[in-house]
């Protein structure tokens, strides 16, 4: 690798990080503009505007959790006050043990009595009745305390579709929902489910009319669960997806990739393509689009709309002659999508219309024109929010039916997906306490299952605080005592989503940052001014123990292990004594001795304030075997090898907006569009792939730059 590229980076870096500290002093002093994390950009915005339901009287704001974007507080809760879907009223007091001590597993059923003010969404014990296990950090004094939790969830019916209506309406529509029936439940968590089928409206049309064996893969967090992304290779060709709702099918050379195909989404007027899923000769496109629907009362007909989700799949056999083979549609917005074996599991948000009548309304949603039948919606106890989240199954052998769909009116925060269960979280907060409620399903074949509840203190960073093993779900969420003190906490759950085991009153004042579960180990970094790195001893469910405690300066993003005993942390360095971050900061852990893991190498790359591939961990190429992995990172491709005794290795810098410049084909749209571009390799070639080119390099010949296909726009 040039090491002039390198230093060049470097300075560019710090002379943009300059401007940016200018910038953020401006806007400290300002409070006119933030940099808002996914969920505030506009397009997220909108989309949580349109779920919002109208007269809603008991929605609150939300307060902001997240210190990282403290400075722009000013700006955040504008926007939380319009995205508060998910908002319950108060817990019951959290019980708490002092930090230091650790507590027998103690198991009660407890009968719960609460008023409809004090109800969890799912639950109707209080967070204090469903924590148990050992709590304190690795140099606890073993005094002992009970802890009580909940009893195991149940699943129970309900008479039909009016009966959701009538929980809707009146949480959201009527009088502060003081004419429904909230109370909970002796039996603790309780999902109730609809008992037959009714239609709300019927349909003008669905969505038909759109407006070699060494190569990587999509990274993924779940060994054996695919998923989808923008740009994919099957070792021959390579397949990208475009914004404008194409996808291009190119052939893989290094001295000359070549278009041997593009598929076209006929129809499509405003394209909103979502992923694809590549599997031998098939080829699933997600995208999204709005669907009509007509409703008659009393000789007057209204027409409304609504989004809907659709999957194109493709038989790819001949890659020059790509042939649709069937499509599917789903009500709602897309959310995400999981893959095992010949099954796809979509998973879409869908806001119904609610009149002053069941009658008027239109409250069911549709999978592939018909209504999901009642019995497949599961309906809590309390609700947070209108939406539903709509579950559907595909055999992309049979890609023009749906085999199975479920429902569950529920706002949702993260998705994990293991390979035999699907777990919803859903984050809940009001002015005294945080919590996180869980939902499981079980899948197998297509079919989809709902099976368990459950509730536990704070908030999830991201899906990889979850983590299934042998049957237990194990997390790590940050949460709030009653005087607003930050400390997080690792939850083992069983296969009925009831505590076993728990470790509180970790690392005050801080946030979890990231998490990664190896067996019966597991990692999570907090940070407020420095990066602790613990790992815990999971082999005992009821007794999870703290190993180690590693403290170095900034905190790693996302965490992958790269070794037998080696965990790549990417994340940014920050100083010690403010917590501001300073650049980009690679570490490489060595952690053979868990109670003793230390920090073996760190490559730090001044001046960056923000990496895009952090917040997409499907956007970076890793490869432990092939040592390599590589991300986009402002306007710059980065790749980089690792070596117990150099460290970390710059392979490669491409300059996506140098180049455009080069080639005199610069564009705001054009470099923005890159931000969607992937590094994949197929043999001793990396490509880089994207909306407009595909560029090939030589990995054995100091990564040249060998080929280049340029899209047609």
């Amino acid at each position: 690798m040039d090491e002039k590229k390198l230093t060049d980076f470097k300075h560019r870096s710090e002379r943009n990080h300059e401007k940016e500290q200018e910038l953020l002093e401006q806007i400290r002093s300002s409070a006119n503009e933030a940099l808002p994390p996914d969920s505030l950009r506009p397009e997220e915005i909108e989309k949580k505007l349109s779920e919002i339901p109208r007269q809603n009287s008991v929605t609150k704001k939300k307060k902001s959790c997240y210190r990282f974007y403290k400075w722009a507080a000013a700006a955040a809760v504008l926007v939380f006050a319009m995205t508060a879907l998910w908002q319950v009223n108060r817990l019951s007091r959290e019980s708490r043990i002092p930090d230091g001590t650790q507590a027998e597993v103690q198991i009660q059923s407890e009968q719960i009595q609460e008023t409809a003010a004090d109800q969890a969404l799912l639950s109707g014990s209080s967070a204090s009745d469903r924590h148990s296990g050992t709590e304190g950090a690795a140099e606890a004094a073993g005094e002992t305390e009970s802890v009580s939790a909940a009893p195991a969830s149940s699943l129970e019916f309900v008479s039909d579709y009016q009966e959701v209506y009538d929980a809707v309406y009146n949480a959201f529509y009527a009088d502060a929902g003081a004419e429904y029936d909230l109370a909970a439940s002796p039996n603790g968590t309780t999902l109730e489910i609809a008992a037959d089928e009714s239609s709300s409206s019927r349909s003008l049309g669905s969505l038909a009319a759109y407006g070699s064996s060494d190569y990587s893969s999509t990274n993924i967090q779940e060994q054996g669960v695919d998923e989808a992304d923008l740009v994919k290779t099957d070792g021959a060709w390579i397949y990208i997806l475009r914004a404008d709702g194409t996808l291009a099918i190119v052939k893989a050379d290094s001295q000359k990739p070549v278009l041997e195909s593009m598929i076209t989404l006929e129809g499509i007027t405003q394209p909103q393509v979502h992923e694809f899923y590549l599997d031998g000769d098939s080829l699933t496109i997600i995208a999204g689009g709005q669907d009509a629907s007509l409703t008659e009362e009393d000789g007057v007909y209204q027409v409304s709309s609504g989004a809907q989700t659709c999957l194109f799949t493709y038989d790819i056999s001949n890659r020059e002659n790509p042939v649709l083979t069937g499509s599917v549609t789903q009500d709602g917005s897309y959310e995400t999508s999981r893959k095992t074996g010949d099954y796809i599991y979509l998973f879409t948000s869908y806001t119904p219309q609610i009149a002053d009548t069941y009658e008027a309304s239109a409250l069911v949603p549709r999978a592939n024109g018909k209504a999901v039948p009642a019995d497949s919606v599961y309906l809590p106890e309390n609700l947070t929010t209108q939406s539903y989240l709509v579950i559907s199954s595909v055999d992309v052998k049979n890609p023009g039916e749906i085999q199975d769909t479920k429902a569950l009116v529920s706002g949702t925060a993260n998705f994990y997906v293991s390979t035999e269960n699907i777990y919803i979280s859903n984050q809940v907060w009001n002015s005294d306490t945080t919590s996180t409620e869980l939902v499981k399903f079980h899948y197998e074949e297509g079919t989809i299952t709902g099976t368990a509840a459950g509730i536990v203190k704070g908030y999830l960073n991201n899906s990889f605080s979850m983590n299934e093993y042998e049957g237990f779900l194990r997390l790590v969420s940050t949460y709030y005592d009653e005087g607003w003190n930050e400390y997080n906490a690792l939850y083992i759950l069983d296969e009925t989503l009831t505590l076993t085991g728990a470790i509180e009153n970790l690392a005050e004042g801080e946030t979890i940052r990231s998490a990664r579960f190896l067996g019966d180990t597991g990692y999570f970094v907090t940070f407020r001014q420095t990066d602790p790195l613990f790992s815990v001893d999971l082999s005992e469910p009821s007794n999870p123990v703290i190993l180690g405690e590693l403290k170095v300066t900034g905190f790693s993003s996302y965490l992958h292990f790269y070794g037998e005993n080696t965990l790549l942390g990417l994340g940014y360095e920050a100083d010690e004594e403010t917590g501001i971050t300073s650049g980009l900061k690679l570490s490489m852990f060595d952690i053979s001795d868990p109670e003793n893991v230390t920090e073996e190498n760190r490559l730090i790359l001044s001046g960056v304030a923000w990496c895009s591939s952090l917040d997409n961990y499907k956007s970076i190429l890793i490869d432990p075997q092939k040592n390599i992995f590589g991300f986009f990172c402002d306007s710059r491709y980065l790749v980089f090898s690792y070596d117990e005794t150099e460290g970390f290795k710059t392979e490669l810098i491409y300059d996506f907006y140098q180049d455009r410049i080069s080639q005199q084909s610069l564009s705001a749209e054009s470099v923005m569009d890159e931000t969607n571009s992937r590094g994949i390799y197929i043999g001793d070639t990396l490509y880089l792939a994207g909306p407009s080119c595909v560029i090939a390099f030589d990995m054995e010949n100091g990564y040249e730059e060998t080929g280049r296909l340029w899209l047609e726009s």
